[in-house]
């Protein structure tokens, strides 16, 4: 048996990492649209070369960038059902919260499960203002459906000025430290959260989704859990995170996790968008199978095209609306 050694994963440049989150608005780049799309074959072939998503992908996965969205506070959303699923009730975050169980190891507050609009008693998420995670739980309105889904968001950058500046100067430290070895009270909070949800269903099967900050704590929940994620320009995971994940789950070696996760978790990455710009260089790498979705609104619209930046890409209705272009191809 091969054993375990400490991961040898390279450490983000601090600056250029903390001013891309805190910061991120400023990157103007234009993205770069193709002058034509088209559909290739989606079979695997290796780890570097990303798949293009095709319309039966795109189908399929615009359903968890839709619940992902949803998971924000800023989404004027007001009814309790979205693509066939519905928030869970307070009495259902309650008998999540009992089934959890803690540890030693685990030294992290339940996240709170509260009403975001006092007005509508169904606006209710998952949100810690101390540690900057917003979540939602969703049931399948069919009862012969099996599945959960648990939706993290990244930050809000729509929100109000106040709200968007102290959740993102948190988010941004999350993000900073996660991707420089540490494991963050958020990701700590997705763990437990993950785990409780699997406690209180194990007849359901559990789906992670998350865009941004939400998509690295997609992959992190998923892979502690064995679960399935389908994350969304999403951050990647350090080395504190990668070595929690290796012993928790007793994989021998950072080979044998990143194959599993080939098994779990698809990323969907949006050309030209701001953070995965930097996977290679300063970040470090997403797990599992990742795909490249062309920009390809620039294609037919050429305001769209001339008016894109790549903080404007990383937001999740800009990948909604292309996801839906290439689906209409």
């Amino acid at each position: 048996m091969t054993m375990y050694k400490p991961l040898s994963v390279p450490k983000a440049n601090a600056t250029l990492a903390i001013c891309l989150f805190a910061l991120l608005a400023l990157a103007g780049s234009q993205a770069n649209a193709s002058s034509t799309y088209v559909e290739p074959d989606l079979q695997f072939t290796s780890k570097e070369e990303q798949q293009i998503i095709d319309k039966s992908t795109s189908e399929y996965v615009l359903r968890y960038a839709k619940l992902s969205q949803g998971a924000f506070v800023s989404v004027a959303n007001v009814k309790n059902t979205q693509d066939g699923f519905r928030r869970i009730s307070t009495e259902e975050a309650n008998f999540i919260q009992s089934s959890h169980k803690s540890t030693e190891s685990q030294s992290i507050s339940f996240p709170p499960y509260i009403n975001v609009d006092s007005k509508n008693n169904e606006q209710l998420k998952y949100i810690d203002k101390h540690t900057g995670l917003m979540a939602t739980v969703l049931m399948p309105i069919d009862e012969q459906d099996n599945h959960v889904v648990l939706a993290f968001a990244g930050t809000d950058t729509r929100s109000s000025i106040k709200g968007r500046t102290e959740r993102g100067v948190i988010n941004s430290s999350s993000a900073y430290n996660q991707i420089n070895g540490q494991i963050p009270d958020d990701f700590k909070q997705a763990e437990i959260l993950a785990q409780a949800i699997k406690s209180a269903y194990p007849e359901k099967q559990l789906i992670v989704t998350g865009t941004s900050l939400g998509g690295g704590l997609a992959q992190y929940a998923a892979m502690l859990t064995d679960s399935k994620a389908y994350a969304f320009n999403a951050l990647g995971l350090g080395k504190g995170s990668l070595e929690h994940i290796i012993q928790k789950r007793q994989f021998e070696s950072l080979e044998e996790l990143n194959k599993a996760a080939e098994e779990k978790i698809v990323n969907v990455n949006l050309e030209g968008e701001a953070l995965t710009y930097l996977f290679g260089w300063y970040m470090p790498p997403q797990l599992g199978d990742i795909y490249t979705l062309p920009f390809c609104k620039g294609e037919d619209d050429w305001y769209e095209y001339l008016t894109s930046n790549r903080f404007y890409l990383h937001n999740i209705p800009q990948v909604i609306d292309n996801l839906q272009c290439v689906m209409d191809k």
